[in-house]
């Protein structure tokens, strides 16, 4: 028995989505659970919600609505059930909309101070495309506005001038040293 369970993977398939055998699976991959609009687990036999399990980010899809596996959707799923369970928790109606993804563009760094940037399928904003150092320096912008705490906003700047001045090697060490 546990209250809480809250579980981060990486790329490979995991073990833990295989074994669930209770819920439906997405019929392509075999790999992703189903879940409802609120992100609610669809059970296989019945076709029902169950409405205390959840799944969100790669491990999940939404039913009819699939959705990219990126740290942006995951992200944006994450806020959803969070408010959602902070209504449960204080006995509050959860709101009856369900989740609704909204696409700010996708950023990638590909290597040798370039990346690239791209808001064609942006749900808000200017629709744009954008290559190299323009895009680099666009991608390094969003990577530290979204560094949550100070002292790794004073560190993850630091990190990239040894690793500019001195190569990847010394930023991993200073890692190392300041760890």
């Amino acid at each position: 028995n546990f209250g809480l369970l809250v579980w981060s993977t990486g790329l490979a398939p995991n073990p833990l989505i295989d074994s669930i055998t209770e819920a439906k699976k997405d019929g392509r991959t075999k790999r992703t659970l189903i879940t409802d609009g609120h992100l609610n687990v669809v059970l296989k036999d019945t076709d029902a919600v169950d409405p205390d399990v959840f799944a969100i980010g790669d491990a999940a899809t939404v039913v009819d609505k699939p959705l990219p596996a990126t740290a942006q959707v995951a992200n944006q799923q994450a806020k959803y059930l969070t408010r959602r369970l902070n209504a449960l928790v204080r006995d509050r109606t959860p709101s009856k909309s369900p989740f609704k993804f909204q696409n700010a563009g996708s950023l990638a760094y590909i290597g040798d101070w370039e990346a690239v940037f791209d808001r064609t399928k942006a749900a808000r904003g200017p629709k744009n495309k954008e290559t190299g150092r323009v895009a680099w320096l666009l991608w390094r912008s969003a990577y530290f506005t979204k560094t949550l705490s100070w002292r790794n906003k004073i560190l993850v700047p630091m990190y990239w001038c040894v690793s500019a001045l001195f190569g990847g090697c010394a930023a991993r060490d200073l890692t190392a040293a300041l760890s």
